[in-house]
């Protein structure tokens, strides 16, 4: 029986471009989005392309909500891409302009490797990253 995974998207307001106070602000106000459309979201550490950010991860509770989370990133914060795992946990960037690029599953990585990936979030005190390491978790 295959695993079921849960239906996440990993969004940011952040862009390296901006001020630390805009990106609060940016942050503060997709926060607000998140709780107006009544999606399940936590608040997370992460990195894209190297530079850390806030992020969150919001678990989709419909297919609809993908659309709306694409709305927000895209025509609302500027966003180049976000991050969706499907219920086969198969994960994809999802771009601006509509293309999309497949990407390895999220997977749990120890916190001090962080310093050696691109990407990754950090939620509940937990390290995930969809870049290839060498490291193997007890028990995997």
């Amino acid at each position: 029986m295959r695993q079921r995974y849960e239906q996440v998207v990993i969004l940011s307001a952040e862009l390296n471009t901006n001020s630390f106070e805009k990106n609060r602000q940016l942050t503060s106000n997709l926060e607000a989005c998140l709780h107006d459309c009544n999606l399940s979201f936590k608040k997370a550490t992460g990195s894209y392309k190297g530079q850390s950010e806030t992020c969150f991860v919001v678990v989709m509770k419909q297919d609809s909500d993908l659309d709306i989370l694409k709305d927000f990133a895209f025509k609302s914060f500027c966003q180049e891409s976000i991050l969706f795992q499907d219920s086969e946990g198969q994960c994809s960037l999802l771009f601006k302009e509509g293309s999309q690029e497949s990407v390895v599953k999220l997977q749990q990585i120890p916190n001090k490797l962080i310093d050696t990936v691109q990407n990754y979030v950090i939620l509940n005190g937990v390290a995930y990253s969809t870049e290839q390491t060498n490291y193997k978790l007890k028990g995997a």
